[in-house]
């Protein structure tokens, strides 16, 4: 896996190698997914580090497209890879850090929002096993507080990881806190 994702990188390094060569920032996009795609296998191949790099330089690429709708696609999906591999590196607080950094613009694309969420609870839930509760409980309030109505379900599992994480730290006033709110969450979607 990773001599594959090496392979990609050279590609993608003499892709951009030859655009730069004819002109320049034409074909911003395709840079971006080159990368892109080249960080991901870097994921799948456990190299993280290595994909945070590519990401990072994909989302360069993204935010030089000119076209509006497919730079704004380009970068929900770095800023989601971009996650996953700074959580994958070993640091919830890295990967929550990054997604801090952007601002408004981690949410932009509203059909990316249970994406997101769900890569959040994946990482808060590998901080819960990891018996890091501080940590899971610090993910879940930040994806909780993402703007707009949640996926109520998606929601109340959030919600449900974080009372149980706010119990193992003996703050039971928050435990309870989280518990009622998953718990109203589940009557509106029974009632729906």
């Amino acid at each position: 896996m990773a001599r594959k994702a090496r392979a990609r990188e050279a590609c993608t390094k003499m892709l951009v190698y030859v655009v730069y060569g004819q002109g320049g920032g034409k074909m911003e996009s395709e840079l971006a997914r080159a990368w892109l795609k080249t960080g991901k296998e870097y994921l799948a191949a456990r190299r993280p580090p290595d994909a945070v790099r590519c990401v990072d330089a994909a989302a360069a690429h993204a935010g030089n497209t000119p076209d509006g709708s497919k730079r704004a696609a380009l970068l929900s999906e770095c800023y989601l890879v971009g996650i996953e591999a700074r959580a994958a590196a070993g640091s919830h607080a890295d990967a929550v850090a990054f997604a801090r950094s952007l601002g408004g613009d981690l949410w932009a694309k509203e059909d990316d929002v249970p994406r997101l969420l769900e890569v959040f609870y994946d990482i808060a839930d590998a901080a819960h096993n990891q018996k890091n509760h501080a940590g899971c409980a610090e993910v879940i309030g930040f994806a909780v507080g993402a703007p707009g109505p949640l996926p109520a379900p998606l929601h109340a599992r959030l919600l449900m990881l974080q009372s149980h994480a706010f119990l193992m730290l003996q703050s039971n006033a928050q435990a309870l806190e989280a518990a009622q709110r998953a718990n109203r969450l589940h009557e509106t979607v029974l009632g729906s």
